[in-house]
């Protein structure tokens, strides 16, 4: 019994994809976030580039 612990406990398997699954998310709530902040700026670029492209 003791020696599955061990063995359960030193089991790195899958460890590498939990991390990277952590940074994914971690990226994701940043990207949302700026874009939540930016929003107002975001729109106004697109708004803009939109004008300028009725105008030619």
């Amino acid at each position: 019994m003791l020696s599955m612990i061990k063995n359960f406990l030193s089991d790195e398997r899958g460890q590498a994809s939990t991390e990277y699954g952590v940074i994914i998310g971690v990226i994701a709530v940043g990207i949302i976030a700026a874009a939540i902040i930016f929003r107002d700026k975001i729109i106004n670029v697109f708004t803009n580039a939109g004008n300028e492209l009725d105008g030619i």
